[in-house]
């Protein structure tokens, strides 16, 4: 991070002739605070509270009083460290002109929507471009703010609790996740970290930690259904398969829906195959590969290959190739899209932005600079795990997450703001703190990532 911030400053101020766009606050995009006002001690109160609280709930709590309860935690800690703002800090994320709620009123006819929204992306000819973000997504992400507007919830309030709703809900997915994967013991120090994450200082506000939400209920159903009956529903005597087609159709269909939010999201391919894959046998969470008793590769590849895990993989697919086709019988190709999205990124709106962002930014920097910002959203407790690493089927969720970020970063398209762009990826990654030695240096973790996101928060007044 120290050096992404000097070479950062580096390149803005010497090599490149103006900036990186980034604001000052290298690698993450933001400025230095400049003002002092009361609501500055409204995160670190809310700290405070949550070093004294929470910790004692997490151990005392059942398991699903424990998830519900996290959502209301992460929600609570991501406006806490908004408001150092005011309350204006929870919906200016979300007011520039070139967020998705600027673009709502353009949208006058739900009818032909899909049909001309490649139309504005990138040739001013056929009117108005979309704003930058909407330009660089695919239609769905403008479509949710249409939505809420149409039903009668519009205005930047209600798009940034849907906001930190939608990223706020992506943690009790994450949680049972690392349950089903890791265990019990698991998933209760998991707990303890995961609400509480720097990651919270981009819920509250931006519309991918919405995204991030979607994802996570995704790879959450389609785990559940590729898992084995005796591991997820014991007490009710197992699920039926009507059961687990239902949950992989959900998850398919959730997936398959992250594919009209962000085209980044495409890279969930491999979070996808990898929870189904690598689901826990009916022996419950462990190691990952064959048992003790019989490690043969080949016994190890028909458990891994098995109809439960390959029908719900199946299922899967199956929703999120009508989902694609739903959208190119409706007039949207999802492909074209994409080229349309990524030839803006690299050359902005023909005739109206030149020269673009991605232009001065370089690329080197960027492969330094993007995991330094990952860090970040992350903190110090989940960086820390990585020194306790341990066997375990659990790993399957950071593993494939960063695997989906080499991807980005090989893409060569998401060149800084990654503390929100990352964040569905940087959220399956919290599992990681359930290998801390929670009882020996739990409260001192906590602490440490409490006063990381506190820190921030004072000195930073980041973009979202």
């Amino acid at each position: 991070m120290a050096g992404a911030l000097v070479l950062g400053c580096h390149l803005a101020g010497v090599r490149i002739a103006g900036a990186l766009h980034l604001g000052q606050t290298y690698p993450i995009a933001g400025s230095w605070r400049s003002t002092v006002t009361g609501w500055l001690a409204v995160p670190v109160v809310a700290g405070g509270l949550a070093y004294w609280g929470w910790p004692r709930l997490v151990r005392r709590l059942r398991w699903r009083p424990l998830l519900a309860l996290s959502t209301v935690v992460a929600a609570g800690w991501s406006v806490a460290l908004s408001l150092v703002d005011g309350p204006a800090g929870l919906t200016a994320p979300l007011a520039p002109y070139q967020q998705y709620p600027h673009d709502v009123p353009r949208v006058t006819d739900l009818g032909d929507y899909l049909a001309t929204f490649a139309r504005h992306v990138v040739d001013p000819a056929n009117g108005p471009v979309w704003a930058v973000h909407v330009g660089g997504h695919p239609p769905g992400a403008l479509g949710v703010f249409v939505l809420l507007d149409r039903i009668g919830l519009g205005g930047l309030g209600w798009a940034a609790a849907l906001c930190i709703a939608g990223g706020a809900l992506a943690v009790p997915s994450v949680l049972a996740l690392t349950r089903l994967y890791g265990g019990a013991g698991a998933g209760r120090r998991a707990a303890l970290f995961v609400p509480l994450a720097p990651a919270a200082l981009w819920i509250a506000t931006s519309a991918d930690a919405l995204f991030a939400g979607v994802a996570a209920a995704g790879l959450c159903a389609l785990a559940f259904a590729a898992a084995p009956a005796v591991t997820t529903a014991p007490a009710r005597g197992g699920r039926s398969w009507v059961g687990r087609g239902l949950l992989a159709a959900v998850g398919g269909f959730a997936l398959g829906s992250c594919l009209f939010l962000s085209y980044g999201l495409s890279l969930l391919v491999l979070p996808a195959i990898a929870v189904v894959l690598f689901a826990p046998d009916a022996a419950g969470p462990g190691g990952i590969g064959p048992s003790r008793q019989d490690r043969s590769a080949s016994r190890w590849l028909r458990e891994t290959l098995s109809p439960q895990r390959i029908w719900p993989l199946l299922i899967g697919a199956v929703l999120v190739l009508a989902l694609l086709l739903a959208a190119r019988l409706a007039g949207f190709d999802w492909w074209h899209g994409l080229s349309l999205a990524a030839e803006r990124t690299r050359t902005g709106a023909r005739s109206v932005h030149p020269p673009t962002v991605w232009q001065d930014r370089p690329t080197w920097y960027f492969l330094l600079a993007n995991p330094a910002a990952l860090a970040v959203v992350l903190g110090p407790a989940t960086i820390a795990a990585l020194g306790f690493l341990r066997r375990s089927r659990l790993l399957v969720l950071p593993v494939a997450a960063a695997l989906a970020v080499l991807g980005a970063l090989v893409s060569d398209l998401s060149k800084g703001e990654v503390e929100r762009i990352y964040l569905p990826f940087a959220l399956l990654m919290l599992p990681l703190t359930a290998m801390l030695p929670v009882r020996r240096y739990g409260r001192l973790l906590l602490a440490v990532q409490l006063g990381w996101a506190v820190l921030i928060a004072l000195t930073i007044e980041t973009w979202w």
